[in-house]
């Protein structure tokens, strides 16, 4: 009678163990080579910009009332944010500057979401082009005797929506008398 060999078993296993990690080979080459197709011009035209503080946060006191608007127990301010887009796409601070302004309290401050043309501070244009800096302008309602608050710049929505990676830097709040 026949013996059997038990080397060939050992083969078997091996050719199926070396298929399957074909099949994962290819497979994660096939999802790569996907995402690459799905990238259009405009991804590589426009780029991502990524925002960095480039100087001096300040606020600056405009009043209780604003654009004839008023909200009993709070002072309008401005924050100048100095910053520089150090991505490879234009900044258009409308849509890429995730800036979060905190105090103690979580109703020390509230955006004034009002947004005017002049508002912007870069020569002639409202976007900061790659690799250059402009100074973009907020107005925020801070509530009346809140000394200093928290300026959070994020460089994108994920880090904003975690609330990780921001560049923070606390801000006094100048008294409404020092601006007279």
């Amino acid at each position: 009678m026949g013996r059997r060999r038990k080397g060939g078993s050992a083969t078997v296993i091996m050719a199926i163990i070396f298929v399957f990690v074909l099949l994962f080979l290819i497979g994660t080459i096939g999802v790569f080579c996907e995402n690459i197709s799905h990238m259009t011009s405009a991804d590589y035209k426009y780029g991502t910009p990524y925002p960095r503080l480039n100087g001096e946060v300040s606020l600056t006191y405009l009043g209780n009332m604003y654009e004839s608007n008023a909200q009993r127990g709070y002072s309008y301010y401005q924050l100048d944010l100095p910053v520089k887009n150090t991505g490879n796409g234009q900044l258009e601070p409308e849509y890429d500057l995730y800036v979060e302004v905190e105090g103690t309290e979580y109703d020390d401050v509230q955006e004034y979401y009002q947004v005017r043309e002049d508002d912007f501070a870069y020569s002639y244009m409202e976007v900061i082009p790659s690799g250059l800096s402009g100074i973009v302008h907020q107005v925020y309602l801070v509530r009346d005797g809140v000394e200093q608050v928290t300026v959070t710049l994020y460089k994108d929505f994920e880090d904003y929506y975690d609330e990780v990676n921001g560049e923070t830097l606390t801000v006094a709040v100048p008294a409404a008398d020092s601006a007279e």
